[in-house]
């Protein structure tokens, strides 16, 4: 009588071993497939859950800057921003807003921007990424709640310029060359000068300065620049009536003599221009 006794390993624990394995092959495929989804999670734009659907809370990561603006009291608000600001629009009403793009009614009207129905708290972000003036309107209140985005030039490229020339010649060690003042041009000076009681003045005056004669007697006078019988031709108001008037300015410096051709005999006088002070 003869028989064969055959040892084997410890089945539980090979079926251990092999559950073991499967499981962390599941465990594996599925963390590998978890990263996956949430890679692919992350190329989609952030989404933002309304009462009735998945809102695409825009596009604000990419955005210079972003913009608050509260819908409250049934109210959308006009805004003025640059090119590249994210505008966040919140809802804090206790009942539904949206903010649409366009005009009630009209073709075109969500095209581009739509946040779908926004209850209490939820958000919806737009950037706007080029100038110009864009209506928008709620679409549960049309009638009512409508409003204007107008978004302007960015303006920050030239300063940024400005900067970086000023750094480039600070780093040079060389001053920036400063704009020259330009000094404002000095108010035109007119003196009036009388003549009366057949009289002419004797006058001192400024270069750049303009005399006004002004013949306050009741016969006709002259202003003549020169002496009687050599007049100069700098000036001559020719017969000055009562109350009628001559002017003349002075553009350079010296002594000037002047007469009344009528009167010349004992109507003299000098007008003496000096450098302005």
């Amino acid at each position: 009588m003869t028989a064969t006794i055959t040892v084997v390993g410890d089945q539980s624990s090979a079926d251990t071993d092999a559950m073991d394995a499967v499981d962390t092959d599941d465990s594996m495929a599925m963390e590998t497939s978890g990263e996956a989804m949430t890679d692919d999670a992350m190329s989609e734009d952030a989404m933002v859950e309304s009462d009735t659907m998945l809102v695409p809370d825009g596009d604000a990561m990419v955005a210079d800057q972003v913009v608050s603006s509260a819908i409250v009291n049934n109210k959308l608000q006009d805004l003025t921003i640059e090119e590249g600001t994210a505008i966040e629009w919140k809802n804090d009403d206790q009942v539904g807003h949206t903010s649409t793009f366009g005009v009630p009614g009209e073709p075109g009207a969500g095209d581009l921007w739509d946040s779908g129905s926004l209850i209490l708290n939820k958000t919806f972000t737009h950037t706007f990424s080029e100038a110009g003036e864009f209506v928008y309107f709620c679409r549960f209140h049309p009638g009512s709640m409508r409003a204007t985005i107008t978004v302007v030039a960015a303006d920050a490229s030239s300063s940024d310029a400005d900067a970086d020339k000023e750094m480039e010649a600070m780093e040079s060690g060389e001053a920036m060359d400063a704009e020259p003042e330009i000094e404002p041009e000095p108010e035109p000076v007119t003196v009036t000068s009388e003549i009366r009681d057949f009289a002419l003045q004797n006058l001192t005056i400024e270069v750049g300065t303009t005399v006004t004669w002004v013949n306050r007697d009741p016969v006709s006078h002259t202003s003549t620049s020169g002496v009687p019988g050599w007049p100069s031709g700098l000036w001559d108001s020719e017969l000055l009536s009562a109350d009628a008037s001559f002017s003349h300015t002075f553009s350079e410096t010296g002594e000037f003599e002047f007469f009344c051709i009528p009167h010349n005999s004992f109507m003299k006088a000098t007008v003496t221009v000096v450098d302005a002070s």
